[in-house]
């Protein structure tokens, strides 16, 4: 039986990101609509399901940061 991993609890504050709502989830994490209060600018922030998914979460992470094209969101980053 495989079953999905259980979501941690999502704060409403990462450092320096203000969260405002969930945009969706998959496999890997969840992806949140937030502030980056440092630079005063809206980010889409995802949070893995499990810490131990950090070393693929990181390689997801630096593939997607190599994409340059119009359609693909920049990766300013990872940690």
């Amino acid at each position: 039986d495989v079953s999905a991993p259980t979501p941690r609890p999502v704060p409403q504050r990462m450092g320096r990101y203000r969260l405002e709502g969930s945009l969706g989830s998959g496999g890997m994490g969840t992806v949140f609509r937030a502030i980056d209060e440092g630079l005063g600018r809206a980010v889409a922030l995802k949070i893995p399901h499990e810490a131990r998914d950090a070393a693929r979460f990181e390689r997801e992470a630096a593939a997607a940061a190599a994409v340059r094209h119009p359609h693909v969101c920049p990766v300013y980053d990872v940690g």
